[in-house]
């Protein structure tokens, strides 16, 4: 993926234009992202109280907000600068939580410009006569899909580049922007293969596992996505989504008469279901073979007429 989002600048691009011939030089925003954190009980349902997320800091410049049980955690980085891959791990801790309870995400490789946003659910557990219930979750390997801008109002270029094979031209000497709307979903879908056993006393706490995994907790929006593309360039908007399969399964550990965990764990409910784990988008663009080499990345006349946008087509 790192090597497809490099706003490429080809060996042997011709020589730039002038100072005279361009004018106008933009610089790209530092690569950006959002990670939105929900904290629920084992039925679902909101935890109440304060509560904190750590395992965040090592982003750049980045800041926490709440809003009843959310958190959304917001990080840039500066001016035409890049953010490399980091694994977080994000712990819970709170009034209404017993014990830390963690949920890990991977932030990828973004390359200035780009944006991510980033979704994760923390489940909590709860003590129930003399056991600690909680829910443990095993991730499988990620899969991807590609979304691409679909505008019929723009002249398209055939040229084959990183699974491109049709990109718009910006042929003047004016830089283009544009604004773009990007489908973002995040949360599970509706679990499957439920299996459940009948350990007497957490008929209660099966049944509440059950209804809230198999309602799942797919949300979708859309957000706003700006981006500029330089004079006599050829581009596209790219977005990537990610999902992965979830085993989770509904454990109870026996405790000791101190009140600590000990080695007895059971094993109550089993089910599998699907997490959208990340979007990924930015502007891409090429130097546009037919504009004699007048191409150069970050650059073009500024006329305030230019406001590409359209819709995302996915091939899922």
């Amino acid at each position: 993926m790192k090597k497809f989002f490099s706003l490429i600048a080809l060996a042997g691009v011709l020589a730039a234009c002038t100072p005279e011939q361009i004018q106008t030089a933009f610089k790209l925003d530092g690569a950006k992202g959002v990670i939105a954190v929900e904290v629920v009980k084992l039925d679902g349902a909101p935890i109440t109280g304060q509560f904190q997320i750590a395992g965040y800091q090592s982003l750049p410049n980045s800041s926490i907000s709440y809003e009843g049980n959310k958190a959304l955690i917001a990080f840039h980085a500066e001016e035409s600068t890049a953010i490399s891959e980091q694994v977080l791990t994000l712990t819970a801790t709170g009034e209404q939580i017993i014990t830390p309870v963690s949920t890990t995400l991977t932030v990828p490789d973004l390359i200035a410009g780009q944006v991510v946003t980033l979704s994760g659910l923390i489940r909590v557990g709860e003590n129930a006569d003399g056991w600690y219930v909680d829910v443990v979750e095993t991730k499988g390997e990620p899969s991807q899909s590609e979304g691409f801008l679909a505008n019929d109002s723009y002249s398209t270029y055939a040229y084959s580049h990183a699974g491109i094979s049709s990109w718009y031209v910006n042929n003047s000497e004016n830089y283009l922007t544009g604004s773009v709307q990007i489908p973002v979903e995040a949360g599970s879908e509706p679990c499957t293969n439920f299996t459940s056993t009948d350990y007497a006393g957490f008929e209660n706490a099966i049944a509440q596992f059950k209804s809230s995994s198999e309602a799942g907790t797919l949300t979708s929006e859309v957000v706003n996505y700006d981006f500029v593309v330089s004079a006599w360039a050829m581009w596209n908007v790219y977005v990537q989504r990610s999902v992965c399969p979830v085993h989770a399964k509904l454990q109870a550990t026996r405790l000791g008469a101190d009140g600590e965990r000990t080695d007895e764990v059971v094993t109550l409910a089993e089910c599998d279901y699907v997490s959208h784990l990340e979007t990924t988008y930015r502007a891409v663009e090429l130097p546009y073979p037919e504009a004699a080499g007048h191409y150069v990345e970050g650059h073009g006349h500024a006329n305030g007429g230019n406001n590409a946008g359209g819709g995302i087509s996915f091939n899922e």
